[in-house]
């Protein structure tokens, strides 16, 4: 076990009490130096840890790391024997899912990773092996490099605070439908959310047709992708990545995004008060992402149920989102009833960006939304009474005036 994780350890075993770096160095057998290596790496992956002179070490909030066993375990608990993959850092877990989909298959066994891998408790036989049916392998990242959305666009993926993850799927004819898939895994999002740090309240809106948002903020994007067989893969592969800003990062997120980004629990402090993320209003009437309701007012009561800084609570949200995505595409018709259900824009007026007005330079067009039809298309009607079925493109409700 390395050092920092021997630490962790020791500060862990005694987290009521101060214990000193020299009483550390003697039990681990390392320097001090070491040690305060140790506490400063520690620090840099946001483990809070209090420093007082003369009496020593103390750990604060533990962070919220990604445990891969845990989450393969509860996914076979489900029946799922997904493999499950966790990188410290990568580029893009749509690409890493991919690749180790396609080495699995080449290579006839189960996927493993050098840096984290659960492998090892499944069956001999394939045919008891949901996952060996199925393909499936989950990569899951604690930092994107080169995080990706909708068009291409950057995704924003600081380390200890998101939640980001790919799930690669092979020799499933049914999840071709694209537009379903995305709707599928943001339904499973959404439940997840829900019922992991709302403690089953209904608080996640889904915005057609990839994004849930809590109240006017985006909390989770969704990447799907198709590939079709190449030379060295059997059937191609569908990825479906998932991003969720499970804690807001510290300073707050990037200026072009602070509009329209937040998180699911708010564990930052300003001049004006302080955010705690227990879910209740600070004094100056501020609150967190997480008090807020879909489409109602916040009401100040119920809030955040989970412990904020609990180890585990990424995981627990990980594996939840997987088990109720795999539920879901077993059932199309449930899931197509909360994804109509979770909608934030059916009723409202929106404008609509479908990429060939802005080639044009024309103005974005303006309709309402009718409903979501059977194809997860949106059916908007448009001033003039005519209507259409999108099956792409970008809407923002129009605020009212």
């Amino acid at each position: 076990m390395a050092t920092k994780d021997e630490v962790l350890r020791l500060l862990q075993e005694n987290s009521e009490v101060y214990i000193s770096g020299q009483e550390m160095a003697d039990r681990l057998h390392v320097t001090r130096a070491a040690v305060w290596k140790a506490i400063k790496a520690l620090e840099k992956e946001g483990c809070a840890i209090e420093a007082v002179t003369n009496r020593g070490y103390r750990l604060g909030r533990a962070p919220d790391a990604i445990d891969a066993p845990f989450i393969e375990r509860s996914l076979r608990e489900s029946g799922l024997n997904v493999r499950v993959i966790f990188k410290e850092e990568t580029g893009s877990t749509n690409e890493d899912a991919r690749s180790a989909l396609r080495d699995w298959v080449s290579a006839g066994d189960p996927v493993g990773n050098s840096e984290n891998s659960s492998m090892g408790n499944s069956s001999d036989d394939p045919a008891d092996d949901p996952a060996r049916r199925q393909r499936a392998v989950l990569v899951i990242a604690d930092k994107q490099n080169a995080g990706r959305g909708r068009r291409g666009r950057d995704f924003y993926s600081p380390p200890g605070t998101g939640l980001y993850m790919s799930l690669a799927m092979g020799n499933v004819q049914e999840v071709l439908k694209m537009a379903r898939v995305t709707a599928v895994a943001a339904v499973a999002v959404a439940d997840a959310v829900d019922e992991t740090v709302f403690d089953g309240d209904d608080r996640t809106a889904i915005k057609w047709v990839n994004d849930i948002y809590i109240g006017e903020k985006k909390v989770c994007g969704i990447l799907s992708e198709a590939f079709l067989p190449m030379e060295d893969e059997e059937d191609g592969c569908v990825v479906v990545g998932i991003g969720i800003n499970v804690y807001e990062p510290t300073g707050g997120f990037p200026e072009d995004i602070d509009n329209r980004a937040g998180a699911l629990i708010t564990l930052h402090e300003s001049s004006e008060g302080a955010v705690d993320g227990s879910g209740t209003e600070n004094r100056n009437g501020k609150e967190s992402v997480a008090e807020a309701r879909s489409g109602n007012e916040s009401s100040g009561e119920g809030g955040v149920t989970v412990d904020p800084g609990r180890t585990g609570l990424r995981s627990v949200l990980a594996s939840r989102v997987i088990a109720g995505f795999f539920k879901y595409m077993a059932a199309p018709e449930l899931s197509l009833k909360k994804y109509r259900e979770k909608s934030n824009l059916i009723g409202h007026e929106i404008t609509i960006n479908d990429f060939r007005n802005e080639a044009k330079d024309r103005p974005d067009k303006t309709a309402v939304v009718i409903e979501i039809d059977d194809e997860c298309r949106l059916v908007v009607e448009y001033p003039d009474g005519r209507r259409e079925a999108l099956s792409s493109g970008e809407v923002s409700v129009v605020k009212s005036r």
